[in-house]
């Protein structure tokens, strides 16, 4: 037995205050009319329980909780969960490794009878939620998985090698397999539909699409922006029809933070947008490349730094004192300024992969039949966020009655990850999507894999491995690469276009083929799982 007394593992706790109790039923989200709170997604600091040195591995254990969670029988038939990950401080390099999970030991701790942990079958994460249908706070103690150390390259008793241990949790959206439509009938830019018919076209299996202006073929209107019009779409490409699970929310700054805090110093200098090479760094505020947050990302480091070599500690600071991570340092704000780079990096680190823009289309409409000109939310209205209340907060709301969208709102840069769901809310005022997705629409633009070049379709929806390169660049086969050439956006953002938000629709396709690959302050990061 291994005590956390003899492997003085340092604290790591992590909140992921990422929004308000969010139930989906029948296609509508109800909510608690108590719960205007934070989610609280808290994850414990991991304990190695047991070391078997001779088999080479050892047993995890931790504590898993969150606010946000429901599972229902009625449509639309599906569950939210928490994909969850592990990684090591090695002594011996100062590194961070990623830890193997063995796919068939596991346990679900005190919620033995109500919980699936389903391991992932590459070994690099797994994911925890309800066995059971029900909605509410969901948790459990002393949940175990096992690390088989010896995959790892791993041969001398543990406490001599790893120096710390974090356990990180993305909260995602299980999105089950069926039929659905791209296009929505409407007069949305370069929008799908199907050729000779002028309607929604449908996708009801994983098999090749043919695309073009032949009767029956997947069709849309080819631009500088939106594609080429060419095909086919191979049966590898990931169309959406299988099942797939989406994160909940856009990746927030906390989590940004997260993730840059486990890379070498190179690899974080290709990460973030200011010269962080030397001991003054200049431009503190990092994502923005500036001396002070802008655009409400307040991502920083301290001005000055020890050395050039050792990996810099990175916080929130957006209300610029200094003192990080306080309560109003915008840890659940949506992280923007970053560039599709920064996006697959991402993806490529936490073991999952991009989104590509048929998956888009099917997490914001579902199976539900298509409404002209819809928004993420199933309907051709929104209305725009204009004030805040408790900004910067894990309470951060828009005070704008019904508001549920960030978008052309005042509000000079991205707002908390599901702000709009709160006590009353429904499917509209919440802004979600079909499935429970928030913040499909407006907010911060998703980046894509698009079908518009052959770049994109090339995409076989490979699942990230943990590793990045020396360089802090993922290299995963077959994704799009740093060039960005086969992405695009969907979804919108809070700055663009114009009052009537045509870019926040679903099936708007303007922008779903720009292979732009710079650090723009309204784009940001959604990553999404194949379901096993």
């Amino acid at each position: 037995m291994i005590s956390m007394s003899n492997l003085k593992f340092k604290s790591n706790s992590i909140y992921l205050r990422n929004g308000i109790a969010l139930i989906v039923l029948l296609m509508f989200l109800l909510f608690n009319a108590n719960c205007l709170k934070a989610n609280n997604l808290v994850l414990s600091q991991p304990v190695l329980a047991e070391e078997n040195r001779t088999g080479k591995y050892a047993i995890i254990q931790f504590d898993i909780s969150w606010e946000n969670s429901w599972r229902v029988s009625t449509a639309p038939k599906n569950y939210d969960g928490v994909w969850f990950f592990l990684k090591f401080k090695s002594a011996a390099d100062g590194k961070w490794h990623h830890i193997a999970l063995n796919k068939i030991y596991f346990n679900t701790g005190s919620q033995a009878d109500a919980a699936k942990l389903d391991i992932r079958s590459d070994g690099k994460g797994a994911f925890f939620y309800r066995a059971t249908n029900g909605t509410g706070s969901f948790s459990s103690k002393k949940v175990k998985v096992r690390w088989d150390y010896g995959i790892d390259g791993i041969s001398s008793k543990l406490s001599s090698v790893v120096k710390e241990l974090k356990v990180f949790g993305i909260e995602m959206v299980y999105i089950p397999q069926g039929a659905f439509s791209l296009g929505s009938g409407g007069d949305e830019i370069s929008h799908f539909l199907t050729a000779g018919e002028n309607n929604p076209y449908l996708v009801n299996s994983e098999d090749a699409i043919v695309v073009g202006t032949n009767s029956g073929n997947l069709a849309y209107a080819a631009a500088t922006n939106s594609g080429d019009c060419s095909g086919p779409v191979p049966a590898a490409f990931p169309k959406g029809y299988k099942p797939f699970w989406c994160m909940k929310y856009e990746m927030t700054q906390e989590q940004y933070v997260d993730f840059l805090n486990t890379l070498t110093r190179i690899q974080q200098s290709a990460r973030v947008a200011s010269n962080i090479s030397t001991t003054n760094i200049v431009h503190r505020f990092v994502m923005c490349g500036s001396t002070s947050s802008s655009n409400r990302n307040g991502i920083r480091c301290d001005a000055v730094i020890p050395n050039t070599s050792d990996p810099i500690i990175f916080y929130c600071d957006l209300n610029k004192n200094g003192v990080p991570n306080e309560a109003d340092d915008g840890q659940t704000i949506a992280c923007n300024y970053v560039c599709w780079a920064d996006a697959v990096a991402y993806a490529d680190w936490a073991c999952l992969r991009q989104m590509t823009e048929l998956e888009f289309e099917k997490a914001a409409r579902g199976i539900a039949p298509p409404v002209p000109n819809e928004f993420a939310w199933g309907n051709t209205t929104f209305a725009q966020a204009f004030d805040i209340t408790n900004p910067q907060t894990v309470t951060e709301v828009s005070n704008t009655s019904n508001a549920n969208c960030v978008y052309r709102s005042g509000i000079v840069g991205p707002m908390r990850v599901g702000n709009f769901a709160r006590s009353g809310s429904n499917r509209y005022t919440s802004g979600a999507s079909y499935y429970g997705i928030l913040d499909l629409s407006g907010n911060l633009w998703e980046l894509i894999v698009t079908i518009g070049n052959g770049t994109g379709r090339n995409f076989s929806g490979m699942m990230g491995d943990g590793i990045l390169d020396d360089v802090g660049n993922a290299n995963v086969e077959k994704w799009p690469g740093n060039d960005a050439i086969g992405s695009g956006f969907k979804g919108g953002g809070w700055n663009y276009s114009n009052s009537t938000g045509e870019d926040t629709r679903i099936s708007d396709r303007y922008y779903a083929a720009w292979s732009y690959n710079g650090r723009g302050f309204v784009t940001g990061i959604r990553c999404v799982s194949n379901a096993e």
